[in-house]
Parts: C-alpha cells; sequence; structure tokens
C-alpha cells in the first residue's frame, strides 16, 4: 500500500513537472448582475479604487464576447488599470463599443512599461486586442480617448509556471518520504 501511494504521488510530480501552465480566461460569469469589480479577483488586483464595474443587461454596442457578463471602467480616466498579483504572460482581451472609443494597452513589469498594443476600434462585435508580448507583465493600462464608451470581457494570461527548483524540493522530498516507507 505505502509502495502504491509512493509511485502514484512520484507519477502526480513528473506529470505536474512537465505540465505547462494553462492559459486563465476571465469570463467573468461568475459575477452576478451589476456591481463594482471585487478586489482582488481571480489573481487581478488594484481595479482602481473601485472604479472598475461589471454588468450583464444587455446593451448595443456593448457586446460580450461570451456569456452576458463583461467589464468597464466607469470614470473619465484616460487610463484605466489593473494590476496582477504575481506577473504572468498576458495573452490579450476581447473588446466591445464605439469605435472612436480607441483602446490600446500599455504592458509594464515592475514598473517599467516592457510593451505598447496596436490600437484597436471597437465595434459592437467584440474583437479581440492581443497583448503581443512574450514576457513577464505585472501591470496593465489602457489607453483611451473615450473611456466609458467600451467594454471588456474574456481577459486571458497565463500564470507563470513553478520554477524547476520547487520541483526538484518536491521530488526529493518525495524521495525521502518514500525512502522511509518502502523499507
Amino acid at each position: 500500500m505505502k509502495k502504491t501511494l509512493f509511485l502514484f504521488l512520484a507519477a502526480v510530480l513528473a506529470v505536474g513537472a512537465i505540465s505547462p501552465a494553462m492559459a486563465v480566461v476571465l469570463d467573468f460569469e461568475d459575477l452576478l448582475g451589476d456591481g463594482p469589480m471585487p478586489d482582488p479577483y481571480q489573481g487581478i488586483i488594484d481595479w482602481e479604487n473601485d472604479v472598475w464595474f461589471h454588468y450583464d443587461t444587455e446593451q448595443f454596442p456593448y457586446t460580450p464576447h461570451s456569456g452576458s457578463q463583461r467589464i468597464y471602467e466607469y470614470t473619465m480616466d484616460y487610463t484605466p488599470s489593473w494590476s496582477f498579483s504575481t506577473p504572468v504572460y498576458f495573452s490579450g482581451a476581447w473588446f466591445s463599443g464605439f469605435s472612436y472609443a480607441t483602446v490600446q494597452m500599455d504592458l509594464y513589469y515592475l514598473g517599467a512599461l516592457v510593451h505598447s498594443t496596436g490600437t484597436l476600434a471597437p465595434t459592437d462585435v467584440p474583437a479581440f486586442l492581443a497583448g503581443g508580448y512574450a514576457g513577464l507583465v505585472d501591470a496593465v493600462i489602457i489607453n483611451t480617448p473615450e473611456p466609458d464608451l467600451w467594454v471588456m470581457d474574456d481577459l486571458t494570461y497565463n500564470p507563470v509556471p513553478l520554477p524547476g527548483a520547487v520541483w526538484l524540493l518536491g521530488s526529493g522530498l518525495l524521495a525521502l518520504a518514500g525512502r522511509r516507507f518502502i523499507k
């Protein structure tokens, strides 16, 4: 029994060591009705002092990409932003709204601008604005001339996988435990 348990744990550790981090897609569907964005929320912190909101009411041209929930920032802030609780690989997000309410994202890591995306002119058909950067990101700032005239949905990022040292430590502890149990 102990040997079987040890072999099972070793297999789980081995599979975990080679498994890449899976993309996280925030579709906001777990948020019900309308209201301010919870802070923290699914790995994101600092929704700018509760000025980001979610809602599920049909409203043209603010079409969600999936489901019915989408988010927006309700102020005249021309640089809406959020931060990630830990650095991530940012993929992008879906936007819809008025075409003159263009959006462009600046990606930051440790306070330094690391990449700027292209500009997207949203429409009532949701469109994806890709991050376009392969490095780590811990904050995103959206530049827009019309802050209240677009919505965002299906924000996508990849968490940073655990470093090899963690797996090495885990396998060492597993080996010590196995040595004790197999005797």
